[in-house]
This record gives structure tokens, C-alpha cells and sequence, in this order.
């Protein structure tokens, strides 16, 4: 299914990033031999940690929504009316799981952090914590300050990518830009 890319996107990708950091804190994997990524897709060799992760249910071509299920639990039916037959089709068509306990994974997390976690990891995007939410989140509340903050009355618009662009072009262009920007 092709969703509009928005907001929602950015905060799911920022979720797991942050539950990656979480997972590095000292605290919560005191051994870094053992440490997994959130979501440990298939494609990752080592990294996947296949070894410790066997059992899961997965089908051919669908391992990623498969791990993302097994951490956040199987979605209401109400949150599949976005995604396309097929899909919704699939998701129900798998067994029910309730998802992780986030602090059996996270145990020196606060609960603020796994709220937020939780929040920024919610399956239907129309349910899940905004950009705007999530900053004004208690977990930020002690090191946030929306005076230094810059929001702009518009989407950014880049033109740094073309098809015959090569990354090592990239970096540069994405440089000039944030510096035009900046500048600004």
C-alpha cells in the first residue's frame, strides 16, 4: 500500500532509532555480545541475531512486518483499515501476539522514555505520537528548550537528488544546503 509520506513516517523511524539507543544504554545490555537490534530483519547477517531469535513466526517475503509484529503486538482491527487487502488479509491471518514487555528490554528505562517509545512505535499512523507530541513529551521536558527551536512555515523542498547523482555528490550537496538554510 502507498501512504502519504508524512510526519508519522519520520516519527516511526525515529522511534526506532531511539529504541536502537536504548538497547545501547550500559544499563539495559550490559553486555554489548548480546545486544539485538529492535526490529532484527534477515538481511542483516550477524547482526540479525538469528541464533537468539529462533521460533519467531515468519513467512517468506513478510520477515520485517513479522518482527515489527512480534515487538509491538498484533495491531486492533481498526488500525489495518489504512493498509491494503492483502496486507490486513495477512496480519490477520497470523497468529495473535501481545507484543514485548518494552521494560523487560529496557529495564533502566524510565517510564516516561517507554511511554514515548511506545507511543512513537504505534502501528496505524493516524494513532501515532506526533512530531509535536513527542517533543513535548516529559521524557524531553528536562533537556528540551522550544525558544532555540526553528520551525519552518513550510515544507523543505530539495532539489540534491537526481537519478544521475552519485552519492559521493550527496553529502556535499546535502552540506551546501543545510548551510544555505542555516544561513537563513
Amino acid at each position: 500500500c502507498a501512504l502519504p509520506y508524512d510526519g508519522a513516517v519520520d516519527v516511526w523511524s525515529v522511534g526506532c532509532i531511539f529504541g536502537e539507543l536504548l538497547g545501547m544504554q550500559m544499563e539495559n545490555c550490559p553486555d554489548p555480545s548480546t545486544r539485538d537490534p529492535l526490529f532484527p530483519g534477515e538481511s542483516c547477517g550477524e547482526l540479525s541475531g538469528e541464533d537468539r531469535r529462533s521460533g519467531m513466526h515468519r513467512r517468506k517475503g513478510k520477515e520485517q512486518l513479522d518482527l515489527i509484529l512480534q515487538v509491538i503486538g498484533t495491531p486492533a482491527q481498526h488500525q489495518l483499515q489504512h493498509l491494503d487487502k492483502d496486507m490486513r488479509d495477512y496480519i490477520l491471518s497470523t497468529p495473535k501476539v501481545d507484543g514485548v514487555d518494552l521494560s523487560t528490554n529496557y529495564p533502566a528505562a524510565s517510564q516516561d522514555a517507554l511511554d514515548v517509545l511506545k507511543a512513537m512505535l504505534c502501528f496505524f499512523p493516524g494513532e501515532r505520537l506526533s512530531i509535536d507530541q513527542a517533543l513535548a513529551s516529559p521524557y524531553l521536558e528536562a533537556v528540551r528548550n522550544p525558544q532555540f527551536e526553528t520551525v519552518s512555515d513550510r515544507p523543505m523542498q530539495s532539489d540534491i537528488v537526481n537519478e544521475s547523482e552519485r552519492s559521493k555528490n550527496l553529502l556535499v550537496n546535502v552540506v551546501r544546503e543545510v548551510m544555505h538554510y542555516r544561513s537563513k
